[in-house]
This record gives structure tokens, C-alpha cells and sequence, in this order.
């Protein structure tokens, strides 16, 4: 591991300081500038989605969790759709929010 990408890691460390502090301003703009430093990953994305959700970003929270759904793999496919349903569901479109729960739970009952 090289000097930036340890850097990368101790902003992530200290993103999730925040976040557990409920600093979400804070985090959000930790979050933001590993994703234009850093390669993608799909932590980032999971905790941007999560800090969007939290500051009333609910639009950025729903597209980052499109990223997740798209590119996070099995284990992250529910809480994908667990973000953007929760984003639908403050921004208004409760139809799809409630589309999306049901393909969450239709997934947990197979």
C-alpha cells in the first residue's frame, strides 16, 4: 500500500468517525472528496449513500444508490435498494418506493 492510498484509507477512518458522531456535513464532504481522489469502491458509495440520506441529499442518495445496486455485487443489492427506496420515498415518489420494498422483501421470501 502506498502513501496516498493510506491516506485514502485514514479519510475513510475518519468519515466514519463522523458518521458515528452523527456529523453528517462532515462526513458527506469526507465522503465526496475520496470519490474524486480514490478509484471507485462501493464503501465509499454505501457511505455516501447513507450521509446523503441523513443531510436531505435525497436525490445524490438515490443515484449513489443506483452504484451500489449496479455495482456492488449480491451482498450489496438489498441495502441498494433499501437507500434509493428510502430516497423515492422523501422525495415523493412513494409508487416506486413502495416497488422497491416489495422487491426487497419478495427477495428475502425466496
Amino acid at each position: 500500500m502506498d502513501v496516498q492510498d493510506k491516506n485514502i484509507e485514514y479519510l475513510k477512518l475518519l468519515g466514519y468517525i463522523y458518521m458515528r458522531y452523527g456529523k453528517w456535513e462532515k462526513a458527506k464532504i469526507i465522503f465526496e472528496a475520496i470519490k474524486e481522489l480514490a478509484p471507485p469502491d462501493i464503501y465509499t458509495s454505501k457511505a455516501l449513500a447513507y450521509t446523503y440520506l441523513k443531510t436531505g441529499d435525497f436525490a445524490l442518495s438515490a443515484a449513489e444508490a443506483e452504484t451500489i445496486i449496479n455495482d456492488g455485487g449480491e451482498s450489496s443489492y438489498e441495502l441498494g435498494l433499501y437507500f434509493k427506496g428510502k430516497a423515492l420515498l422523501a422525495l415523493g415518489n412513494e409508487a416506486e418506493s413502495k416497488t422497491i420494498i416489495e422487491r426487497i422483501l419478495q427477495r428475502r421470501s425466496t
